[in-house]
């Protein structure tokens, strides 16, 4: 490390995002908290903290405003850090944050939300950040050329390698929407050994530590690409309503194989890159999941991580892969030295940071040689 990388100071963030998970503290604290929150913690950043949802459910939508124009104000911080994704924060007080330090917001899901949302908000922020490559250029239809590609990470803090016995086949983590139910039961079906994990599975939510604990202990971890939501398709008439209907009286139509079809009106749901197919490599478990888009500029199916296309071809791949011990930890750990090397939350901010013009430390010479963990404050009343 230079002199001058050694001396740049760490910013003081001015961090904006619900703590728990859609808001509901039943549910544990959120994706976000544990991922972009924890980072900029244990990268050694002081962190001014708004949790927006809770400030807005405690104290009301005008308090939260006031209160987070205040903190942009008077908090000290070099730059503000945002992923929001409702209008519990107003355009006036978005600017008037702007004005006083730059920010940045983490837009999530413009596979399928830059019409309704994205695009209705971006301009409030210095920056914007999208995981979605096809919304680069919608960005700059609207004269947003300082978008920024981003992309999900993993927390090397927090995710982590542990030294486990395999106690579970195969397992997944995650909603049981879309086709999920499906291809996991025709693996069960096929005498395959399947754990899944989530709100929805009678195993129900586990926590974070547990979910780590699950992943390490896992011969094959599956991951689904779909996206949760599809974009919206004109209201259906006639013959294509009616399907609706039976559809939602009687579950999804039936397609070959047994497994779920999409009515045949509505577009097949969209697939995406998520932030599961960089904290399973992360924490040196092996992955099985389906290919989409832009995979091919994070990972080598076949060297970091399998792929599978298919019902018939997830059987093929989980009865391979575990059947061969060796070849399953080679691409583990393989993905495993990848992933750490390239894709963690330090590297994706330390670039969100360079692009606001914002002095930081290198991230990998953050990563080699860690910092004691910043402070947090929460912003109260």
């Amino acid at each position: 490390m230079s002199s001058a990388q050694a001396s740049t100071p760490l910013p003081r963030i001015l961090y904006v995002a619900p703590r728990y998970d859609y808001g509901d503290r039943a549910r544990g604290e959120s994706f976000t908290h544990h991922n972009f929150f924890d980072t900029f913690a244990a990268m050694g950043c002081d962190v001014l903290y708004v949790d927006s949802r809770t400030l807005e459910q405690d104290h009301g939508r005008e308090c939260l405003n006031a209160l987070l124009l205040d903190a942009a104000r008077t908090g000290g911080c070099t730059a503000g850090f945002f992923c929001i994704n409702d209008d519990e924060i107003s355009p006036a007080t978005l600017t008037g944050v702007r004005d006083a330090l730059p920010t940045v917001n983490w837009f999530t899901d413009d596979h399928w939300r830059f019409e309704r949302y994205s695009s209705k908000w971006a301009h409030l922020f210095t920056r914007v950040a999208t995981t979605d490559a096809q919304a680069i250029p919608k960005y700059h239809a609207l004269g947003l050329t300082g978008t920024v590609k981003t992309q999900w990470a993993v927390n090397p803090y927090l995710y982590r390698r542990l030294d486990t016995p395999k106690r579970y086949d195969v397992t997944f983590i995650g909603q049981p929407y879309g086709v999920r139910n499906d291809l996991i039961a025709h693996l069960q079906r096929s005498g395959i050994s399947v754990e899944c994990f989530g709100h929805g599975w009678p195993n129900g939510r586990v926590s974070q530590e547990r979910m780590i604990e699950i992943f390490c202990q896992s011969r094959i971890n599956l991951n689904f690409a779909t996206a949760a939501m599809t974009p919206k398709v004109p209201r259906p008439k006639g013959v294509a309503l009616l399907k609706r209907r039976i559809a939602r009286w009687a579950g999804p139509l039936r397609g070959p194989l047994g497994i779920s079809g999409w009515i045949p009106s509505a577009p097949p749901p969209p697939k995406q890159v998520k932030g599961r197919n960089f904290e399973l490599p992360g924490c040196g478990a092996f992955t099985l999941t389906e290919p989409f888009d832009q995979l091919g500029e994070y990972f080598t199916g076949g060297e970091h991580l399998a792929l599978f296309d298919g019902p018939d071809q997830l059987l093929s791949q989980v009865q391979k892969y575990l059947g061969d011990d060796a070849l399953r930890e080679r691409i583990a750990d393989a993905g495993h030295a990848h992933c750490l090397a390239h894709h963690t939350y330090v590297h994706r901010f330390c670039e969100l940071l360079s692009a606001l013009n914002v002095p930081c430390p290198a991230a990998n010479d953050l990563l080699a040689s860690p910092r004691p963990r910043g402070s947090v404050t929460y912003v109260q009343p």
